[in-house]
């Protein structure tokens, strides 16, 4: 189930949806998600995270989770971060479902 190498590119302060569709037949709505992003670095250093536990962080759909990034969220250092996200079903049962690498760029129009 987990999507290896789900890269992007962001740029800094800016609101973006990160959209992760599921590959396989089953549906997640109800489920609970989790993401976070960290410093490559040092994965162990968050630098932002979002969840359903909160509802305008994350929205779940059938075939989709939505990840709502605020420009708040990405006032963050250019570079790249690593990013994963999980999901956990009604059953308590978790697993990885995507991670990779984000690119966040300087925005030009950013002041």
């Amino acid at each position: 189930m987990a999507e290896i190498n789900q890269n992007a590119k962001i740029y800094q302060s800016t609101d973006i949806n990160l959209i992760f569709k599921i590959t396989n037949d089953i549906n997640i709505e109800g489920y609970n998600a989790y993401w976070g992003l960290y410093k490559t670095d040092k994965k162990t250093e968050e630098v932002v995270h979002k969840t359903t536990s909160n509802v305008d962080e994350i929205t779940v759909h059938s075939d989709k989770f939505v990840i709502h990034l605020k420009a708040g969220d990405t006032n963050i250092a250019t570079g790249n971060y690593y990013h994963e996200a999980r999901l956990t079903d009604s059953d308590g049962l978790t697993n990885v479902v995507s991670k990779g690498i984000i690119m966040v760029e300087k925005s030009l129009t950013h002041k």
